[in-house]
């Protein structure tokens, strides 16, 4: 039933998305029979805002802050990393060579990640990283981490001769309710009968998943880790 409330001669039902989800506004004044249009409506966090109404709440706000134009609310709120195309390090010494990256996923919908290549020691030794942006977000506003799931699916190949190195993330998909850690590892050479000279490279595919939901959105997470010691 419309609610008899318009916007010029359009009804606010069909100016506004239906609400299915997420916060509600505080009252709004605005009632169709006893209950007030906060109940009714989507909120503005999970679609794109609508032209202004003139219809104001308290404080002056128009109604249009309040909830999502018609037609735009989405409810798979995650999205798309935002990962630079590469992180690379190298590190390269006589000893104290270690490259590594760690990436980690917190429920406050925040991404970071760390590029670590060790000041090699010796004469000669050079170390840099590479990649940018180090944070983002992986989920749109008006969403909670802890609904959402990730699975990460990775392929890793060493190349050369690093027998220490290590990579890890978690398997299968996890709730994303405490921060998720993913590192690769080319491990720390400290010369003499440690020596090495390789690379660790490879791919993290990050799939992203609200609970119950079958959508899935796909971030590739690519990194090359050099090491050596001479």
């Amino acid at each position: 039933m419309a609610t008899g409330i318009k916007k010029g001669t359009v009804d606010l039902d069909d100016y506004f998305d239906p609400y299915v989800e997420g916060a509600k506004p505080a009252a709004t004044g605005y009632k169709v029979g006893s209950t007030d249009l906060n109940q009714r409506y989507a909120p503005l966090a999970y679609g794109t805002q609508a032209a202004a109404t003139g219809m104001k709440i308290t404080g002056g706000a128009d109604l249009n802050t309040l909830w999502a134009k018609k037609g735009t609310a989405s409810y798979s709120k995650a999205k798309d990393f935002g990962f630079a195309g590469k992180y690379t390090a190298y590190s390269r010494g006589s000893h104290n060579t270690e490259s590594r990256i760690e990436l980690v996923i917190r429920p406050n919908r925040t991404w970071a990640v760390t590029v670590v290549a060790a000041s090699p020691g010796g004469a000669g030794g050079a170390s840099g990283t590479s990649g940018t942006p180090l944070s983002g977000t992986w989920l749109n506003s008006g969403g909670a981490g802890a609904d959402y799931q990730i699975r990460l699916r990775d392929t890793i190949q060493a190349l050369g001769d690093i027998p220490l190195y290590t990579h890890y993330g978690p398997s299968g998909w996890i709730t994303v309710s405490s921060d998720i850690v993913v590192q690769a590892n080319t491990g720390n050479y400290v010369g003499g009968n440690s020596d090495a000279n390789g690379r660790l490279s490879g791919t993290y595919e990050i799939d992203v998943r609200k609970i119950g939901s079958t959508e899935i959105i796909t971030s590739p997470f690519r990194f090359e880790l050099d090491v050596g010691v001479y």
